[in-house]
């Protein structure tokens, strides 16, 4: 059956739309008619998923903004075993500049909680007078910059 040249209130269109669905039962509303609720599990983000989102939201507003990456690994030097560090430890996930102000934002997922380093350069960085954001969602980073921008303004 061609789809293109059939209305979509005819009965062939109808008939085929009710295959592709599996001719499910409706109720009076045109609802897909259950005997019980489906619940859904609500979705988990990870902190790798609220980072990307909090860089999307930096990104669209024009906040100037970058990745901060810090950490360690092993690798082979010249045929030795070497450990390398890089970043400065307890540095922030992500840093953003609003108005003139360095602003670092430290990504944790639900359950995630700052390490000594990360609280020690949280305390020594408001020092400093810049500002910290400790973000577990979008929401708590959108809420922080609204109030760094009138504070910073």
């Amino acid at each position: 059956m061609n789809l293109k040249h059939v209305a979509s209130h005819t009965p062939e269109y109808r008939a085929y739309i009710s295959a592709q669905r599996g001719n499910l039962p409706r109720d009076a509303t045109g609802f897909i008619a259950v005997k019980e609720p489906v619940l859904l599990e609500p979705m988990i983000e990870t902190e790798h998923d609220i980072q990307r989102t909090i860089l999307s939201y930096l990104e669209v507003h024009r906040i100037f903004n970058y990745r901060q990456n810090s950490g360690a690994f092993t690798g082979d030097h010249k045929g030795k075993k070497r450990f390398f560090h890089f970043g400065f430890k307890g540095a922030p996930d992500i840093v953003c500049v609003i108005n003139g102000r360095y602003v670092g934002i430290e990504v944790k997922g639900p359950k995630g909680k700052q390490t000594e380093d990360q609280m020690n350069f949280s305390d020594a960085l408001r020092a400093a007078g810049g500002y910290y954001i400790l973000a577990h969602s979008v929401e708590e980073v959108i809420l922080a910059i609204a109030e760094i921008a009138k504070e910073a303004a």
